[in-house]
């Protein structure tokens, strides 16, 4: 991946199908509450190609696994790997009451509600292009949401 990585969505990354603009972070380092910025439950992750969003292992290299404690971080960690080009974008980790209770130095948050707004099969659906009935339920949120990169290959969640 090139470097040069800017939160402010100005850094362009490209698969054999799609360029894809950087979205921002701005929102999340300034609206993200303390006591989750403060955990180790962050995900970076690249684009593959087949435009995949895939985690990050802990050394950086592609096909972390979500569900592995060894590749989450700290939100300032993934903030560093994305403004060094080293990732393309941040995702939250949902942990189990066993990961929680089993890693208490990782601060996990365990007060988190996901719901699952699946843009598969709508027309409308473009990379980083969300399609406004979906837009709507996820704003009613009012809160943390993260989308996969061609918006058809997974879903988006909030």
């Amino acid at each position: 991946m090139p470097t040069g990585a800017v939160r402010s969505g100005a850094f362009l990354f490209s698969t054999q199908m799609f360029q894809y603009e950087r979205p921002t972070v701005d929102n999340l380092i300034h609206n993200l509450p303390s006591v989750l910025k403060s955990s180790r439950q962050f995900l970076p992750w690249n684009v593959e190609l087949g435009d995949k969003k895939v985690p990050l292992k802990s050394d950086g290299h592609s096909w972390g696994n979500y569900k592995d404690p060894t590749c989450w971080r700290t939100f300032d960690d993934v903030l560093d790997l994305i403004d060094n080009g080293r990732a393309f974008g941040i995702g939250l980790a949902l942990p189990s009451l066993e990961q929680i209770r089993a890693l208490p130095e990782f601060n996990l948050v365990s007060s988190l509600v996901a719901f699952d707004g699946d843009a598969k099969g709508c027309a409308q659906a473009a990379p980083f292009k969300v399609p406004a009935h979906i837009s709507e339920y996820v704003r009613s949120a009012n809160s943390y949401s993260e989308f996969p990169p061609s918006l058809t290959s997974g879903s988006p969640r909030a």
